[in-house]
């Protein structure tokens, strides 16, 4: 490999002697015009070995680059099929959810009626407001995990929920009210025995 002080030398002998060249001239002295000849040569191929290493040494580095950017699109290409599959499962999921809540506020509504016509008064863990509050608390404690959001994900915003957010819901809802439905139970039973 030349680097550019085996040029850069060659360049100051060759300019050692054109300068020695002159010297002769003016001092009317003979000079061999064969030595500064072949130092002429020497820098002409060095120069012209240069230039093709710097090429080759460019075409390697374009090589590498069109390499890299291949390995990286292909990855990125990888990525997107993941990336996509995700979307897929983050709107089912959305879709389910909001099913699942719509399920929640219906069956609620059903057993608010329910106790209505039976003459029994609706617990307040099973009115509307605040059986919304408590799994609005819990949707914002799960939220409250994605990357980077901890109270916004875009459009969405929520408030920090003090609820744990790896907490059981199912098993949080059914303590919620166990002790109220047995309460409702027990009356009910009261009332019909009366």
């Amino acid at each position: 490999m030349i680097d550019n002080r085996t040029l850069l030398d060659a360049r100051a002998r060759r300019d050692d002697l054109r300068r020695r060249r002159g010297i002769a001239l003016l001092d009317d002295t003979t000079f061999d015009h064969a030595a500064l000849d072949a130092v002429e040569r020497e820098v002409s191929a060095l120069s012209a070995a240069l230039a093709e290493q710097e090429r080759r040494v460019a075409v390697a580095r374009a090589e590498s680059r069109r390499g890299a950017l291949m390995k990286s699109a292909a990855t990125v290409k990888r990525l997107e099929g993941r990336r996509l599959k995700a979307v897929a499962e983050a709107e089912a999921s959305a879709r389910n959810l909001v099913g699942a809540l719509n399920a929640v506020a219906e069956t609620a509504d059903q057993m608010r009626a329910q106790l209505r016509e039976g003459g029994l008064p609706v617990p307040l863990a099973l009115a509307d407001g605040a059986m919304a509050d408590r799994l609005s608390q819990r949707l914002a404690s799960v939220l409250g995990r994605l990357k980077g959001h901890p109270t916004r994900f875009s459009q969405v915003t929520w408030r920090p929920s003090w609820r744990a957010p790896g907490a059981d819901w199912h098993e949080e809802e059914k303590r919620e009210l166990a002790t109220e439905i047995e309460m409702l139970a027990e009356r009910a039973g009261e009332q019909a025995a009366s």
